[in-house]
């Protein structure tokens, strides 16, 4: 029979690739126990990772609608803040300006005006809020704000009301200069886009539509009743006493009606709101379940990989032992 030797060289070159195999296998065995999941993914599958392929899909789509109804959640919060200051500035206003009478002074006048022709640019601050850069009440043109400034449009409509001469003059003007749909406020004074509503995917096949827009009806309606109170006792229009005391009672009028749209303009918000909250909901519950089902099937048993660690460093230990022995013979303590 013949026999084969291996030569020193050979010898060590075998011993150190050993060394290398079993330690890369104790330090992937380490990393498993350490995480829990396999370390080489495809190879614990069996090569077949086309579940895990489509658990990674899933958790990628939950989490990109988590990540879109989180910001939107916080969007339509934003916004429901700023249509709650909006009214209490309109609660306020009416209060102040309801108790304007026929008998009142010239002072409590000029109060009342005062105080509307800052609720007024209160309101229009209101609706030029952005949240992320992006501006909240200008429907699709979010790059850009929703509303001229204040002075600007109360500039205009001073323009438009010069030579006004009664409170039906004032509240006509100011009417046609909100309401028109070919110049004044649709022009000059909303800066946004007038299309339709911007729409939000919140879900495969479900979306939400945001419909609060500072053009809406009960926005100009307010802004109208504002600017009238605003004019009441204006110094560039000298009304008499009797138009600007006319002027604040029916700014009062119009301020308590326009209570019920606004409430109605909140209510279609929180309606997105509890829709949007009840899609973040799912999202979260679906990264859940996904994320359960992945750690099943990726995760190893800690049992069996422990006791796998164990036997590696054993023979980790026993390669040291044979090596040390094996450089330690010599033919002169073999003689011995």
């Amino acid at each position: 029979m013949t026999m084969m030797s291996i030569g020193d060289l050979s010898q060590h070159f075998i011993q150190r690739l050993q060394n290398v195999h079993i330690r890369d296998r104790l330090n992937t065995l380490t990393q498993e126990v350490s995480t829990g999941k396999a370390s080489d993914l495809p190879a614990y599958l069996g090569g077949d990772s086309a579940r895990l392929t489509d658990i990674d899909r899933q958790l990628a789509l939950s989490k990109s609608y988590a990540d879109a109804t989180k910001e939107l959640g916080q969007r339509l919060a934003t916004m429901q803040t700023a249509m709650g200051s909006i009214d209490d500035r309109r609660l306020a206003l009416s209060e102040q300006v309801m108790r304007i009478t026929p008998a009142s002074s010239l002072s409590q006048m000029r109060s009342a005006s005062e105080a509307a022709e800052q609720t007024f640019a209160d309101v229009v601050s209101s609706l030029n809020t952005r949240f992320g850069g992006n501006s909240l009440f200008a429907g699709t043109a979010t790059d850009q704000p929703a509303l001229a400034e204040a002075q600007t449009m109360l500039a205009d409509l001073r323009l438009a009301l010069a030579g006004a001469v009664t409170a039906s003059d004032v509240t006509s003007i100011v009417t046609d200069w909100f309401d028109s749909p070919a110049g004044g406020f649709a022009t000059s004074g909303y800066l946004g886009a007038a299309g339709a509503a911007p729409v939000r995917v919140v879900d495969t096949g479900s979306a939400v539509t945001i419909t609060a827009r500072a053009d809406r009806q009960a926005m100009r309606d307010l802004l109208k009743a504002t600017a009238i109170a605003a004019f009441a006792t204006d110094p560039a229009l000298g009304l008499p006493s009797s138009t600007g005391s006319a002027l604040l009672q029916d700014s009062s009028t119009r301020l308590l009606s326009v209570a019920e749209p606004l409430t109605d303009l909140r209510s279609d918000l929180g309606q997105s709101e509890e829709r949007v909250a009840a899609a973040s909901a799912r999202h979260a519950a679906r990264l859940s379940a996904f994320g359960i089902m992945r750690n099943e099937l990726t995760q190893v048993d800690p049992y069996a990989t422990a006791s796998a660690l164990r036997e590696v460093q054993t023979q980790l230990e026993t390669h040291y032992t044979l090596t040390a022995r094996l450089a330690n013979l010599s033919l002169v303590a073999y003689l011995r």
